[in-house]
């Protein structure tokens, strides 16, 4: 999956917990975590937002890999706004 989804996946995620949903795929560490680069949880992305309707995370791995690829989106470009042809 591209990184514009999973930016758009777990800013849907964080907002439906804000609104009283259980998400486990978006635990309070992650959340830190993504706070810590600076992330933006309202911040729209370019291209389509969509939520992701697969089973639970099934790797840490592949999300400690986004969140490096996120932090260094930002530092190249000054902000979260990944378009859809980033991989």
């Amino acid at each position: 999956k591209s990184l514009l989804h999973w930016v758009t996946n777990n800013q849907s995620y964080y907002n439906r917990l804000q609104n009283g949903e259980k998400i486990s795929r978006l635990s309070s560490e992650r959340i830190s975590q993504l706070k810590a680069i600076g992330f933006d949880f309202n911040e729209k992305a370019d291209g389509e937002n969509w939520v992701e309707q697969t089973g639970p995370d099934r790797d840490n791995v592949r999300w400690n890999q986004r969140v490096q690829e996120l932090q260094e989106f930002k530092e190249e470009h000054g902000h979260f706004k990944v378009p859809a042809n980033v991989e």
